[in-house]
Formats: C-alpha cells, sequence, structure tokens
C-alpha cells in the first residue's frame, strides 16, 4: 500500500479486494424495521409520545428496554461502514457532497412537509388547536414556527422529529470527511488501536467501560436530546463513536472474527442486561430502570446491553446473513423511504383508529398494516417520479423491477449496497 498521504483515500484501509458486506446490509434493514416496531410499542407505552394510546400498558415500556439501549448505535455503526466504502472510491470532497445531496433534502423536505402531520395531531391529541390541518401547516407550522406550553412541557412546532438520525448522520459524515482531507493519519491510527484492544474480552470490556462512563458523567447533565444536534452531548459521544468505529473496521477483520467468535457470550449478556433492566422497572417503578431515568447501577447494565447487543448482531449477522438476494436488493433501496414517512403514517393512522374501539391486539396489528403499506405505496409511487426521488432518499438511478443475482459473499465485490442507500 502506498503511504499514507500518497492518496488519501488510504486512509480508509479496506484492502485491495473489497468484500461486499451483506450481512451489514441485512443487519440495517433490519435495524431500520426495529424502530418502527418500536414507534409502535411507544404508542402503548406509559412514556409520553406524539400519541398515547388509551390502552397504554407498562408491559410494553419493559418490552422497550430490549431495544432502545442499542438500536440507534447500530444503525450509525452501520451507517459508518458503508461510507467508508463510499470513502474508499471517492476523494473527501465528492464525498461530502454526495453525502450533503443524499441526507440534507430528505432532512428539510420531511421537516417541512412529512413530519407536521405528526405536530398536528399530537397538538389536537393535547387540545392545543381545533385548526383545520392545513390552516395549522400554514399559519403555524410555516409562518409562525415556535414553542407552545402543555402539562409543563415545551414543545418546538418546527422539528425533524424522528429525522434526527438523519441530521447526525450528515454532522457525523462531514466530520470524517474533514479528517480524510487532512490528511493527519489519525483514522489509520485509531484503525489500529481499535484492532489492538477490542480483541478477545477486550472487545466487551473495553465499550462497555466507554458507554458507562458516558451515562454515568455526561447522561445526568444531558440527558437524551435526539434532534438537539448542538446540545445532545451525550447522543454524540455514543452515537459518533459507533459511526467512527464503523467506518475504521467496515472490512471484515480481527474485529468482525472477534464478533463471531464472542456471539453467544454477546447475546447472552444482552438478554441478561434487558432481564434485569426490566426486573428493576417492573418491581421498582420508572426510576428503578425506565428509558431514560435510574441509578447507577441500571445505567451500567444500560451499557452492557448497549454493547453486548450489537457484538451479537455483528456476529450472527456475519456468520447466517452475508449473502445476497433480489429481496435484500429491493428492500435495501426502499428503506430509507420506509423510515422518512412510517411515523408520520402511524401517528395519523393512530389518531384516526383511537375512538373505533378495537382490540389491542387487532388495533396494534392494523396500525403496522397501515404503515407498512403505506410506506411501501410511497416507495413505489416516488422512485417512479424522477423528480421526487432525492426527497425521498431513494438514488437517481433509472428504475425497474428490482433486479439482482443472489450472491455469495466470497468474491470481489464493489461496495455494499448499504453504502449506495445507506440513510
Amino acid at each position: 500500500m502506498p503511504p499514507l498521504g500518497q492518496d488519501i483515500r488510504h486512509d480508509v484501509d479496506l484492502g485491495r479486494r473489497e468484500e461486499r458486506r451483506f450481512d451489514l446490509d441485512w443487519i440495517r434493514v433490519g435495524a431500520f424495521a426495529l424502530l418502527i416496531l418500536y414507534h409502535l410499542g411507544l404508542y402503548y407505552a406509559t412514556a409520553p409520545w406524539l400519541a398515547n394510546s388509551p390502552h397504554e400498558n407498562r408491559v410494553m415500556d419493559a418490552l422497550l428496554l430490549a431495544t432502545h439501549p442499542w438500536r440507534m448505535c447500530l444503525l450509525f455503526l452501520v451507517s459508518g461502514a458503508a461510507t467508508a466504502y463510499m470513502a474508499s472510491r471517492i476523494g473527501p470532497a465528492v464525498l461530502c457532497r454526495k453525502r450533503s445531496l443524499r441526507l440534507l433534502l430528505p432532512l428539510v423536505f420531511g421537516t417541512l412537509v412529512v413530519v407536521p402531520p405528526q405536530i398536528y395531531y399530537m397538538m389536537r391529541g393535547l387540545l392545543l388547536t381545533d385548526e383545520t390541518y392545513l390552516a395549522f401547516w400554514i399559519n403555524r407550522y410555516l409562518l409562525n414556527a415556535g414553542t407552545v406550553t402543555a402539562g409543563g412541557k415545551t414543545y418546538v412546532l418546527i422539528n425533524c422529529v424522528h429525522l434526527w438520525f438523519v441530521a447526525y448522520l450528515w454532522v457525523y459524515t462531514m466530520l470524517v470527511g474533514l479528517m480524510l482531507a487532512l490528511g493527519t493519519g489519525a483514522l489509520p491510527a485509531l484503525r489500529r488501536a481499535a484492532e489492538r484492544h477490542l480483541s478477545g474480552t477486550g472487545l466487551l470490556f473495553w465499550p462497555v467501560a466507554y458507554f458507562a462512563l458516558t451515562r454515568l458523567t455526561v447522561f445526568p447533565l444531558s440527558g437524551e436530546m435526539p434532534g438537539a444536534v448542538l446540545g445532545d452531548w451525550y447522543g454524540h459521544l455514543d452515537f459518533f463513536a459507533c459511526f467512527l468505529l464503523g467506518f475504521l473496521v467496515a472490512r471484515p477483520g480481527p474485529i468482525t472474527e472477534e464478533c463471531v467468535r464472542l456471539r453467544r457470550v454477546a447475546l447472552g449478556l444482552a438478554l441478561g442486561a434487558w432481564a434485569l433492566q426490566a426486573g428493576l422497572f417492573w418491581t421498582e417503578g420508572p426510576d428503578g430502570g425506565s428509558l431514560d431515568a435510574g441509578p447507577g447501577l441500571v445505567r451500567v447494565i444500560h451499557s452492557v446491553e448497549r454493547w453486548t447487543a450489537i457484538v451479537a448482531a455483528l456476529g450472527y449477522g456475519r456468520l447466517y446473513l452475508n449473502r445476497g438476494s433480489a429481496i435484500l436488493t429491493y428492500l435495501t433501496g426502499a428503506v430509507f423511504t420506509y423510515y422518512i414517512v412510517h411515523q408520520t403514517v402511524m401517528v395519523v393512522a393512530a389518531h384516526h383508529l383511537e375512538n373505533a374501539d378495537l382490540p389491542v391486539p387487532i388495533e396494534a396489528a392494523v396500525l403496522l398494516a397501515v404503515t407498512v403499506a403505506a410506506c411501501g405505496l410511497t416507495y413505489e409511487v416516488v422512485r417512479r417520479i424522477p423528480a421526487l426521488r432525492p426527497f425521498f432518499g431513494i438514488n437517481g438511478r433509472g428504475i425497474g423491477p428490482a433486479r439482482s443475482r443472489p450472491e455469495r459473499a466470497t468474491g470481489p465485490a464493489a461496495a455494499p449496497a448499504a453504502a449506495a442507500a445507506a440513510g
């Protein structure tokens, strides 16, 4: 390999034979699917959300703890790996330009057009407006955006809501792009340090120690503030660390092998940590194991689940999911659109189902079916209209029936599909 600095793309060490990471594509799709289910669960949980079912249940709170600590960290890690594959083929300036178009257009469009129905129906539920949606969107959301207070809580009207992930992803990509452009050699040094320390039990110990440190020290000061790009210091410390780690170890290597080797131990630790949190929540109440509070012990347990669940997902994914298919190709192209649309559909549908008095299992099934169907319909319509594709995170290439020959990951391949479609 040429000396570092001769070609800044060598700061992204993917080797001469790039291996297509189908496992990461599957994990990304699965993580977004879990996100949809998580938001469905929030509707039935006791914690305040954009919409809350009259059938709220503490059992759902305990179930949500099974994915709350780690699902977003996993998405940032996979997105970091996808970014690394892109950076291995193009310079940092092109990387930043392409990712800005890819991420900022859906973010701005989503904030101005897709998100407002969520705010409107939340305010309807809080009895803060009786306007029509069109009047609310124009007069209060677009022209007079500000804050409203209800029940001692302040709500910001113009808000990216669930699209905060896209905003953070853009910021992290720009930071890595700057590091590549400066060519300081920091990234290769960090990669070597990661491979040296994240071996054997170090793979489990050091990241858990890091997450526990941020949870015990920074979290009490700032809390979890998703969407506050300039104030979510706790979130940035954890999420950027995961994004950067994914960027550094995108190529299969010692850390990937360790994830496979330790997958059973990691899964056992993750399940145990979740069971402990759920048990404390159930016996001690919200202060014993809630999503956002809890004593020091709970914060350490939260950190154990946060990392060990990721190791288990990466290990089992590498072992069983590292092959392509036509289904994966389709889902990889569609999943970002599903992410953009799903929460708005869910909130609106929940509002209109509220008075139907359906049994909870049937109501939940209908909500999920309506959400998935609306997301699928949106994707199928938008991908056929070139002018709309960039606003829903769809690549600008020509469309047609999703085509792909199933591939094994052993041969040479270009960047993973996630690099082209990661949100």
